[in-house]
């Protein structure tokens, strides 16, 4: 009897994306004590608050438009979806970027 392809793949694919985000949270950990260690308690404090208004602003930017892009153009693979997705991700950058100076 053959193997399932199509599960091997998933598996490794579920591997490999797991891997990938455990060693992005080991490599944050050792960032974020590194600069905690360089920084000082202030600077660290100031470097935290502008880290969280830039995780906030990158959401808002996105608005959860990317996972949806890539799924459509993995079945359709359409450039304009792509484009259409750019033009859409900067224009909400100016948006949000005009209203944030403005405050």
């Amino acid at each position: 009897m053959m193997p399932n392809t199509y599960t091997n793949d998933l598996t490794r694919n579920v591997f490999s994306q797991s891997m990938g985000q455990f060693f992005s949270l080991l490599i944050n950990l050792f960032a974020i004590a590194l600069a905690a260690r360089y920084l000082g308690v202030n600077d660290f404090g100031v470097f935290n608050y502008l880290l969280a208004v830039i995780v906030i602003l990158t959401k808002l930017v996105d608005l959860g438009i990317a996972p949806n892009i890539f799924r459509e153009y993995s079945i359709n693979r359409a450039l304009e979806l792509i484009n259409s997705g750019i033009l859409l991700r900067i224009f909400t950058f100016l948006i949000i970027s005009i209203l944030i100076n403005l405050f």
